[in-house]
Formats: structure tokens, C-alpha cells, sequence
């Protein structure tokens, strides 16, 4: 009970960040890091945004246990819808 209470507040709490950053690269990477302590058993995490006109999805947050540098990439590569 402790720990669904901890996530719901964790989850609650994600639209008072985003009142708090006007940059929308830090937005991403704060949901995607709250999304990973949200989801049990969740180590990992990616958003991956539609490209404007294309079929390309791209990467713009993500969260890893095992890269310490795991930055949004404005540029490729670009991941093709299934």
C-alpha cells in the first residue's frame, strides 16, 4: 500500500515539475525518469516523438540504468514506425 501511495504521488506531483521548467527537452526527461520510478520493475525508459511529415519516430528522453550519459538526440538515428 506504502508503495502505490509513493507512485501515485510521484505521478500527481509530474504537472507541478512541468510548472516549474519552461524548457521542453528537461520536460521529457523528467517524465520519462518519474515514468521509470512510476512503473514497477521499470530500470528503462524512452519517448520517442513523431517526426512532422514522416513515418520516423525520435528519440527525445531517455533513461538508462546502465548509461550514465543518456541525453536526447536531436538527430538520427530515427526509428521506424512498426
Amino acid at each position: 500500500m506504502a508503495d502505490t501511495l509513493r507512485r501515485l504521488e510521484l505521478l500527481y506531483d509530474l504537472p507541478l515539475q512541468f510548472a516549474a521548467e519552461t524548457r521542453l527537452e528537461i520536460m521529457l526527461e523528467i517524465t520519462v525518469e518519474r515514468l521509470t520510478k512510476i512503473v514497477p520493475g521499470a530500470a528503462n525508459g524512452a519517448l520517442l516523438l513523431s517526426s512532422t511529415g514522416l513515418q520516423n519516430l525520435l528519440l527525445k528522453a531517455c533513461q538508462s540504468w546502465w548509461r550514465t550519459n543518456c541525453k536526447r538526440n536531436p538527430g538520427p538515428p530515427r526509428y521506424r514506425r512498426a
